[in-house]
């Protein structure tokens, strides 16, 4: 446990990320849960195909408990980051979030890649980026993770101004 000021999800999750010392990273939010099996079920798709990144599946959870939706796609095995970008943006598919994935702490060192400070929906600028730089890339037919939706949180805003203001994926 690091206990630091607060000083924002990009700057803390960068801090974890820096001071992670196994091969994989797993985000979780302050006000979600992880499913008591997720963690075993990532360890054995490490064994055995030694991702980059793993995908797994969600419930989105109301306030009063009760499930909105889940989403899970089908296991896929050994398919490059850009193929993975390719079909989940022609199929609709949500990609932009940590929180579903686990990464090799690598993809984000080698290549520089880290969440922006400041930004609100940070993360939909670097995922795409984490995702295509991901050589082997599985999907596990699991959903582990528990994400709570709250009225009045920042991942409900409708506003993305600050995400494209001054964005160099815009300016190149």
């Amino acid at each position: 446990v690091v206990s630091n000021p607060n000083s924002g999800i990009s700057i803390t999750r960068n801090k974890g990320i820096n001071m992670a010392n196994n091969p994989y990273v797993v985000f979780v939010d302050s006000d979600d849960t992880l499913n008591d099996e997720l963690l075993d079920k990532l360890n054995e798709e490490i064994k055995e195909n030694n991702p980059d990144l793993i995908r797994y599946g969600v419930d989105v959870i109301g306030e009063s408990d009760d499930r909105r939706y889940r989403f899970n796609i089908d296991s896929i095995r050994n398919i490059s980051g850009e193929d993975a970008i390719r079909d989940w943006s022609l199929s609709g598919i949500t990609y932009a979030l940590p929180w579903v994935y686990a990464i090799k702490k690598d993809i984000f060192i080698d290549n520089d890649l880290f969440f922006t400070p400041g930004r609100i929906h940070e993360d939909y600028l670097l995922m795409p980026f984490l995702i295509a730089n991901s050589k082997k890339v599985s999907v596990i037919d699991y959903v582990g993770y528990n994400y709570l939706l709250r009225q009045g949180s920042i991942s409900l805003s409708n506003s993305f101004e600050i995400l494209w203001q001054d964005s160099a994926v815009l300016k190149t």
